[in-house]
């Protein structure tokens, strides 16, 4: 923030030539040149004046004056243009001189500003010699560049405004026109305003003897400046121009934009009121309902209050007593009813009515409610009268919450297991609606339950903000609702509750706030400086006071229409929020507690709150945050789910004690990369199984649903499942994994056959400080199975160079009953510059190999030194350490050969138990597959998978008693057969059933409801 700090009150300017204002913006000051550069403002010592100390951003304006004829002019002041406009410091002056040049008569002027309040009050003093001024004298406000921003400017004058940016004039129905002849006058004004900072604009008004705006030039060519010329057109003699300059802040000028643009165009009128404040005609859709069923109430008001969107101008509350006596306060909005209609296979949606106050309620308790309606216009308040709906009891599973018994898991209202089953509809295609009923009703067919849409402004056509058009109603830019876009979410949520499916609603999406790769939309961003909002940059969304007002008058709007909704399971308040430009760790954790306690305070009903992030592990800061009710993980292109998606959750259920949601996951994070691939739906089945296992609270959900799940009809994998999971105690007991689950075979083996290889395939890469880049020890069991796998780096970081504090090396231990080889396999390195591998074995280093850049100027990666690097392995207990002693990072995989018994099924097992039997004796879970199983294996090598006999499968600590085994088939959602089997130890240990692909089992206590009782 800019800071000028003067001793002396009195500045004095003298005349300058035209050199006084070149590149660096030189200017005179005290007698002295003031030589100004980005980073510091110098000043040479004089008895009048001391240093002036400046930061390096925003630099100062410059007032000066200027003959159009001769060029002759005078810098008369100096101003300070701090970061927040309520921060600007003004400093009192006078100064005098003449404007004169060898060749023309002289011109003196007289310059006094005082500073009052939060404004500089100035003026100038004319003395005109007679036929002195043959040309118009110029006023100059010089705006230093603030890089990145496209300055505006705004003209108000009587009700009306104009806006542009420097250099084009912009008219009011927001086409641009070319630039006014110079001699020409843009517009006489009450009030000019140009932007100085992200949070401001630098204003002038109360002006006396200015005749208008003569031109807003961008002066970039010559000096890091804009500037605006103000006409003077002083008669001989004697002449007095007088202004006040302030700075204030963003929303009130957008509010003051907003009230001129009512005044202008009939579009907007229709949203502000100029009445006394009066709440008249109240309609409330029943006077006696069932429990969980919407109440709307609607009413007539009146008031002062432009923009009906911006809570400080206006709002209206429901202030609701229950039953119990608790008293709710529930937000209202307006709204506006809306059409549909196809033309030409597109769903064009239309106005059918006109604007109006509406609030929603869901009352949940059985009794006698009264209900009054509040008006508050900011000049006064209004009252309805006092309205009663009486509520019946009904049978409904009511809302959703995080489980009181198992916190790890959803439930309703009346206590049942929610647990989602489901997909991503991020958005529709051009049949809007239509599309959401299509989807829906597959799924409904398939048992899902859950959908998740967004509500971000970009890549659909469900944006509340977007940009201004005053001639359509609710497009009216940053700060407005687009009431079109809001029927249409409307409709997704009434398709959702005829299907009996849930939604995750998205609010922000992190596309809307990039300009760096693909997707970027930033240059669509209402909130982006150069599109009017306030924020120059990207990451500005998190840390900007106004841009942090702005979202909490979305959420208000968001919150009060459609937080009634039983169909809504939580919000979201940014999808991969992580993914903007300028990502800061410390404001995100700020931003979200921020906005979800607002949350909190506007949703009457308690809706779940998450976030999500693009990286696996997400932001611990965030994440932690006890206002986030449950966290996520986005996954794409994991060569094995199960392996990558089981660790992952139980690690972040073991570190936040809440719920977790795999709320992306994909074989490709590209549309590209994910068409064609994985026909037959491998990794949807094995998403679903895994994260069951894993403990998440839910199914995960796949995103390409448009090009991926819809075409190839793969909803079906939805339905095992969902069968699987009805009526288990998820929500009511502890549910943990079982480790030390295992699987032999009953055949008798050769112990001389040769053992089989162990390969290792990390999975996790990251380039930010996480879990995964930092030195990890990661033990390996008999079976092959990893300690820790989820977080065993794919990309190992150097210990060098700018990304030194990733360094991750990678120890393993493991025991050898034989000789084997252990096998580093080199994938491609950075293609910046170059990596060094380096192998040690207990301690002696066996592999030191060097890979220098050899790409020249190419960023791409580089496969030249790609291959094995292999050391020798004595029968025994080692310790094994990989790093990258390079100048950046390498890919790697690893393979340890003669490592699996001959002997060992190649099956994957999983299991899971509960704390203690359910009422109906089920004590545990079960899942195996066939290791063929995965996605890439059947991609690109189809290996045929086996039918599966002579196994035996052991899970260790189970009560005794006699126990059934339901054995179901994952891929058709159908028991196959039981088995009966005693434990009479403290293993159960039981043949396995012949089956293929993948197999599944609940393990219940027989007769254990009786011995209950």
């Amino acid at each position: 923030m800019a800071r000028i700090r003067q001793r002396d009150s009195l500045i004095k300017a003298t005349r300058a030539t035209s050199h006084a204002l070149p590149a660096l913006a030189i200017m005179v000051i005290t007698l002295r040149y003031l030589a100004m550069t980005p980073n510091v403002l110098l000043a040479q010592q004089s008895p009048q004046a001391s240093l002036i100390e400046i930061d390096p951003e925003p630099l100062p304006a410059i007032i000066s004056l200027r003959d159009a004829q001769s060029g002759r002019h005078v810098s008369l002041s100096l101003l300070d243009l701090a970061g927040e406009p309520d921060e600007a410091t003004w400093f009192s002056s006078r100064a005098s001189g003449n404007l004169s040049t060898p060749d023309a008569e002289p011109l003196a002027w007289s310059w006094e500003q005082n500073a009052s309040g939060n404004a500089l009050e100035a003026e100038l003093g004319l003395e005109v010699a007679q036929g002195g001024i043959t040309e118009p004298l110029i006023l100059e406000l010089v705006i230093p560049e603030l890089p990145g921003v496209e300055h505006d400017w705004l003209l108000f004058r009587d009700q009306e405004v104009t806006t542009g940016t420097f250099g084009r004039r912009t008219t009011a129905d927001g086409q641009a026109s070319s630039q006014e002849n110079e001699s020409q006058v843009i517009t006489r004004a009450d009030t000019i305003a140009v932007r100085t900072n992200t949070d401001g604009y630098l204003v002038l008004d109360q002006m006396v003897g200015i005749e208008g705006v003569l031109r807003f030039e961008d002066d970039r060519q010559r000096r890091p400046a804009f500037t605006a010329r103000l006409l003077l057109k002083p008669a001989d003699g004697k002449a007095t121009i007088g202004f006040r300059i302030r700075q204030v802040p963003y929303l009130q000028i957008m509010r003051a934009k907003d009230r001129a643009l009512a005044s202008m165009h009939p579009g907007r009128a229709r949203f502000a009121s100029q009445g006394p404040p009066a709440v008249r005609d109240v309609r409330l859709s029943a006077t006696s309902l069932d429990a969980y069923d919407p109440l709307t109430i609607t009413a007539e008001l009146s008031g002062q209050w432009i923009n009906p969107f911006d809570p400080e101008d206006v709002t209206l509350d429901a202030i609701i007593t229950l039953p119990d006596g608790r008293r709710l306060t529930v937000p209202g909005y307006l709204n506006q009813p809306h059409r549909a209609e196809t033309v030409d296979g597109r769903q064009v949606i239309t106005p059918a009515g006109e604007p109006r106050w509406e609030v929603r309620f869901t009352p949940s308790q059985p009794g006698l409610y009264e209900i009054r309606l509040v008006l508050d216009d900011g000049a006064g308040r209004a009252s309805s009268e006092m309205h009663h709906v009486e509520v019946r009891p009904a049978d409904s599973s009511g809302f959703i919450r995080v489980a009181k018994g198992n916190p790890s898991y959803f439930e309703f209202d009346d206590s049942s297991l929610y647990f989602p089953i489901g997909m991503n509809i991020g958005w529709s295609g051009e049949a809007g609606t239509r599309d959401y009923e299509m989807y829906l009703s597959r799924m409904a067919e398939h048992q899902a339950n859950f959908v998740r849409i967004w509500l971000g402004p970009t890549f659909n056509r469900m944006g509340l903000e977007r940009g201004i058009d005053p001639e359509l109603p609710g497009a009216n830019g940053l700060g407005w609702i687009d009431l079109a876009a809001a029927w249409k979410i409307d409709e997704v949520f009434d398709i959702a509750r005829r299907h009996d499916i849930r939604l995750m609603v998205a609010i922000e999406s992190f596309s809307a706030m990039r300009d760096s790769g693909e997707p970027r939309h930033w240059h669509e961003s209402p909130y982006n400086v150069a599109l009017g909002g306030p924020l120059r940059r990207t990451g500005e969304m998190l840390s900007d006071h106004t841009a942090r007002v702005l979202f909490r008058h979305r959420l208000r709007y968001i919150v009060a229409r459609y937080g009634h909704h039983t169909t809504l399971l939580n919000w979201e308040l940014w999808n991969e929020v992580n993914g903007i430009d300028g990502y800061d760790s410390e404001a995100s954790a700020s931003w979200h507690a921020e906005m979800a306690d607002e949350i909190k305070h506007l949703d009457a009903y308690d809706h779940p709150i998450s976030t999500s992030f693009w990286i696996n592990h997400g932001d611990e800061a965030v994440d932690r945050l006890p206002q986030l009710d449950f966290t996520q993980t986005h996954v794409y292109g994991a060569t094995d789910i199960p392996r990558y998606f089981i660790p992952i959750a139980r690690r972040k259920l073991a570190k936040y004690d809440k719920p977790h949601l795999f709320g992306e996951y994909g074989v490709n994070v590209s549309a590209a990369g994910s068409t064609g691939v994985d026909m037959e739906g491998i990794h949807l089945h094995n998403g679903h199984w895994a994260a069951l296992l894993s403990g998440s609270a839910g199914g995960p959900m796949v995103w390409w649903w448009d090009n991926y799940v819809h075409p190839n009809d793969l909803y079906h994998h939805f339905t095992p499942l969902a069968r699987f999971v009805r009526g288990m105690p998820l929500h009511r007991i502890g549910f943990r994994a079982i480790e030390e689950v295992s699987l032999s075979s009953t055949l008798p083996t050769d112990p001389d056959a040769p053992r089989r290889p162990l390969i290792i395939h990390p999975e996790a890469r990251s380039w930010n400080a996480c879990d995964v880049n930092q030195p990890r020890t990661f033990t390996i069991a008999e079976d092959g199975r990893i300690s820790d796998f989820d977080v065993l780096p794919a990309a190992l970081q150097s210990d060098q160079g700018g990304n030194a504090h990733l360094h991750n090396p990678s120890t393993f231990r493991l025991s050898l009953p034989q000789p084997a080889q252990f096998i580093v396999h080199v994938e491609g390195i950075s293609g910046w510059s170059g990596s060094r591998l380096q192998v040690s074995l207990n301690g002696e280093l066996r592999i030191d190999e060097d890979f220098p850049d050899d790409n020249g100027a190419s960023r791409q990666l580089i496969h030249t030194y790609d291959g094995p690097y292999t050391i020798d392995l004595p029968a025994g207990d080692h310790e094994i350490i990989v790093a990258n002693k390079g100048e950046d990072w390498m890919n790697v995989s690893y393979e340890i050969t003669d490592y699996l018994p001959a002997g060992q099924p190649n099956v994957d097992v999983w299991a899971a138990r509960f704390d203690e039997p359910a009422k109906d004796g089920l004590v545990a879970v079960v899942w195996l597959r066939d290791s063929k199983l995965t996605w890439r294996k059947q991609q690109n090598d189809s290996p045929e998978l086996d039918r599966w006999d002579h196994l035996r499968l052991t899970i260790p600590d189970l009560a005794s008693g006699d126990y059934t085994i339901e054995w179901w088939d994952t891929m058709k959602g159908t028991v196959t057969g039981s088995t009966a089997v005693t434990v009479s130890g403290r293993n159960l240990s039981l043949d396995v059933p012949e089956f293929h692909q993948s197999l599944a089992a609940k393990i219940r206590l027989k007769n254990y409801a009786r011995q209950e009782n």
